[in-house]
């Protein structure tokens, strides 16, 4: 097994790879591998690197003369997590700062860059689910119910009252009354935060 730079790194056309082109220096006795090495990845997880002077691929040559290589960077980026004890970050390689993170404590941390969102998806009827809930989430947009004041002259003085959504009406006196409302959702959200 050897290290060489890594030149550039693009996927497969014809497989689900990604491929790297090496370079090393003849003068160390190290053989210039295939045009194209295949990156060994852990199932489930694809990346392709950003290729920077510091990118190299140890690469191990397999019995059948196949060779296969492993990608690192071990130079430190700045802005880049360093998994406490315990703790396990999966770290973007153009934005170290972009994080998802299961800290030794059990808490889980997704961090975006700064200024970038953090997009969750439920296509279909699939629902985004916090703290297991049922409950509707309200967006910035929807209409809100703050009930209904009521205003009768009368003959003996006049009267105020206030009926909050789905209650009975409160007479309103000097002291004044609670007014409250409450996010007028008809349909189902797909992002649930508790219940």
């Amino acid at each position: 097994m050897m290290f060489y730079a890594v030149k550039l790194a693009q996927w497969a056309t014809r497989v689900r790879a990604l491929l790297v082109q090496l370079e090393g220096a003849p003068a160390d006795g190290r053989p210039i591998p295939a045009p194209s090495v295949e990156v060994v990845q852990p199932l489930g997880l694809r990346a392709n690197p950003v290729v920077r002077e510091s990118t190299e691929a140890l690469v191990f040559e397999l019995a059948n003369g196949q060779r296969v290589a492993f990608v690192v960077d071990k130079v430190r980026q700045t802005g880049g997590v360093e998994p406490e004890t315990g703790g396990v970050a999966l770290v973007g390689d153009a934005a170290p700062a972009t994080t998802i993170y299961l800290r030794a404590s059990g808490d889980i941390e997704v961090t975006s860059a700064s200024g970038r969102n953090v997009v969750v998806n439920a296509p279909g009827a699939g629902e985004v689910r916090l703290n297991g809930s049922a409950l509707k989430v309200a967006a910035d947009t929807d209409p809100v119910d703050l009930g209904s004041w009521t205003f009768s002259p009368g003959t003996s003085g006049a009267s105020l009252s206030y009926t909050p959504p789905g209650g009975a009406a409160t007479p309103i006196t000097p002291a004044g009354a609670a007014v409250v409302g409450k996010v007028n959702v008809t349909a189902a959200r797909r992002v649930k935060t508790s219940g």
